[in-house]
């Protein structure tokens, strides 16, 4: 079983023609977290480089495992829902060092912020006149594209499942059966796909791995805030075995 522990991140913003971010790891107290073995970089979208403007840093939550690939992200507060998908294309082709704690390979949980305001003198050079005034009055749009994660009341309905996929079950190390409820906390993305999945740390091991797996299956109604695309974040209860 893969331990799970918490560093931070810092996205880092570049200057460039085209802005662009790279990731670098943030100092943290004891053993250093991860750190890309190459830079990383997310091209930002030209009808979106406005956003530097009006946001300082956006907000994500990723997961390295013990082979230092990223094996689940989630948006927890970006200026723009389009970003996802740029930022998701990027974490795929990202290689950090192994994750160790207390020298043993380790799933890492981290948290990352964008710093989006320094880039806003690359982008005034790099548009013409009628570019920039149009990002100018974009500009005071772009609140109601934000991305952030929402209280239930807040969404325009309430996140259904839609559906369980496989349920897993599992047995001990004796070739018992085990059976049991595990609460998990996660996030649905705004494709309605579980992310983040934490289980109960009360929760017997085995039975808390395979109640992972079978939320990894299971589909949600994709949440909407004001009709944009959202995260929101659940509490499910998973029964296993039974």
């Amino acid at each position: 079983m893969s331990r799970l522990s918490l560093w931070s991140l810092t996205l880092a913003t570049l200057a460039s023609a085209s802005p662009v971010f790279a990731i670098e790891s943030a100092d943290s107290e004891g053993t250093p977290p991860p750190v890309l073995e190459q830079p990383l970089y997310l091209n930002v979208p030209r009808d979106l480089w406005h956003l530097s403007t009006s946001w300082d840093v956006g907000k994500i939550r990723l997961r390295i495992g013990p082979e230092g690939k990223v094996v689940d992200w989630v948006p927890l507060e970006l200026p723009h829902f389009k970003l996802v998908e740029t930022i998701d294309k990027a974490l795929k082709h990202a290689r950090f060092t192994k994750p160790l704690v207390d020298g043993e390979p380790a799933t890492i949980d981290m948290a990352a912020t964008i710093p989006l305001r320094d880039v806003i003198g690359s982008i005034v050079l790099s548009v013409n006149i009628a570019e920039h005034i149009e990002s100018r009055m974009a500009m005071y749009m772009s609140d109601q594209f934000k991305l952030v994660v929402s209280q239930h009341s807040e969404l325009d309905e309430p996140v259904r499942l839609i559906s369980t996929g496989e349920a897993f079950s599992v047995k001990d190390d004796n070739g018992v059966p085990l059976s049991g409820t595990v609460k998990v906390d996660l996030y649905v993305d705004p494709d309605g796909f579980p992310r983040m999945m934490v289980p109960d740390e009360t929760a017997n091991p085995y039975l808390a791995q395979a109640a992972i797996m079978t939320i990894a299956n299971m589909r949600f109604t994709p949440p909407r805030r004001n009709g944009h695309p959202t995260v929101t974040k659940v509490r499910l209860p998973v029964v296993v075995g039974n």
